[in-house]
């Protein structure tokens, strides 16, 4: 059997990502115009992997200086 890594979109997440996230309508029932401009993804805690490699990196580069220090190497 082989297996493959899902690829997509959680249901759970669906709603978090695809929902809208402002009124789409004025009081008086006026459809709002959407914008491009003022579009923006919605993503919430989401983290790229580029992110999440760079914070990584960043707190083994601190380990890595401190072991500097320890053996006086700096």
């Amino acid at each position: 059997m082989q297996f493959s890594p899902f690829v997509g979109v959680l249901p759970r997440r669906y709603a978090d990502l695809f929902a809208m996230h402002s009124e789409r309508k004025f009081v008086d029932g006026m459809w709002r115009e959407w914008k491009p401009e003022d579009a923006y993804p919605v993503l919430g805690d989401y983290v790229s992997p580029v992110e999440a490699r760079l914070v990584t990196e960043s707190v083994e580069l601190g380990h890595f200086n401190k072991l500097l220090k320890i053996n006086n190497l700096t």
